[in-house]
């Protein structure tokens, strides 16, 4: 009799042992999905992006897409996150693109106001800018905070590590006006924006 018990003991848990290592590996099957949604230039854009570890999954990746880049400055214990996304332009009427790109030094949870005025090729600078590609007899257009007009805001409401990704999970809220850099009247308004990006 006791034989029998050892035997359904030891069944049972094997099979609980086999249960536990099967969800394991289902949840390290998922992926991490990150996006961008608000409102561009009065139009409604929610872009999703299907990430599992460090490479994209997505369709149309070259048409709509957002992805972030960490960097760790040790020497001054400071790290920055650029977020980049990639957005249709269909205003045209052709087949364009429009890249969001903006960046947070120092990051943590706060908000972040950026005038015009930021550097950016500046590696410890924080900076928000649109560029639209250009047509083939046209350089890009580049759109950045006016240092005349109300700032551009960045709030940054989860900044954290966790156990599944050695990299931070950046989120957030964007609001704001973009002006062209060469023609104040040509802007991007960017409302309500909302993201969550880990890769």
């Amino acid at each position: 009799m006791k034989l029998n018990q050892i035997t359904i003991l030891l069944a049972a848990f094997i099979g609980l042992s086999s249960c536990k290592k099967e969800n394991t590996d289902n949840s390290q099957k998922q992926g991490y999905t990150q996006y961008f949604n608000g409102t561009v230039n009065g139009k409604a854009v929610d872009i999703k992006t299907e990430a599992t570890s460090r490479y994209l999954q997505c369709t149309a990746c070259d048409v709509e897409s957002i992805a972030g880049d960490w960097t760790g400055f040790t020497s001054i214990d400071k790290e920055a996150y650029k977020v980049s996304v990639v957005i249709a332009d269909d205003k045209s009427g052709v087949s364009k693109t429009q890249r969001l790109v903006f960046r947070v030094f120092d990051i943590k949870k706060g908000v972040f106001s950026l005038t015009g005025t930021e550097d950016i090729y500046n590696p410890l600078s924080s900076y928000a800018l649109v560029v639209k590609q250009g047509n083939t007899d046209k350089y890009d257009v580049f759109y950045m905070a006016d240092p005349k007009k109300a700032p551009f805001t960045i709030e940054i409401n989860k900044y954290e590590y966790n156990s599944v990704s050695a990299l931070p999970t950046v989120g957030g809220k964007l609001n704001g006006t973009l002006y062209n850099t060469k023609d104040a009247g040509d802007a991007i308004e960017i409302k309500d924006a909302t993201f969550e990006v880990r890769y």
